[in-house]
């Protein structure tokens, strides 16, 4: 391999190495804030920039990559995407989402690089995993037969339940 291609290959280690920091770092306070109860707007708009810059560094190393999309695929695809924001919301709100417990009765989700919230979202819901000691994934399902396709049981809960355990 070349010089250039070596030093190309390092050069993008480091990014990725620094992305993978700075998305931790983001992910911590994301879920601090999530634990916390925090509403705070500002709080999730510095985080939203964050992650906007997070995903702009992203795409200037995936132009030094090589393989065009790899590093797109691997790391952006632990982001939230903007379409799931307002139920990512709900779930970081409600006290159903429990995302310390979730870790620890689902540990493979530490090995997925999402979030409890975002993997629930995305995965767990469908696969009959709780959000929470207090709410039944599979019975939640059992007792709503007319829960829409695709629909996040949580999600519904709350949409059905305004003001409930939130």
């Amino acid at each position: 391999m070349s010089t250039d291609g070596e030093s190309q290959i390092i050069k993008l280690q480091e990014q990725l190495a620094l992305c993978q920091r700075e998305l931790a770092q983001v992910r911590r306070q994301q879920e601090d804030a999530a634990e916390a109860g925090s509403a705070d707007a500002r709080a999730a708009e510095s985080l939203r920039q964050i992650s906007t810059r997070l995903a702009k560094h992203l795409d200037r190393a995936e132009s030094v990559a090589g393989p065009r999309g790899w590093v797109k695929r691997r790391l952006l695809s632990t982001l939230p995407r903007p379409q799931e924001d307002a139920d990512l919301a709900v779930l970081r709100s409600s006290k159903l989402m429990n995302g310390p417990w979730y870790l620890r009765r689902y540990p493979e989700v530490v090995s997925s690089g999402l979030s409890p919230a975002l993997h629930y979202l995305r995965k767990g819901a469908s696969e009959d995993k709780d959000p929470g000691p207090a709410f039944s994934t599979a019975r939640y399902r059992a007792q709503h037969p007319d829960l829409p396709a695709g629909m996040n049981p949580v999600v519904h809960f709350h949409a059905n339940h305004p003001g409930t355990a939130s």
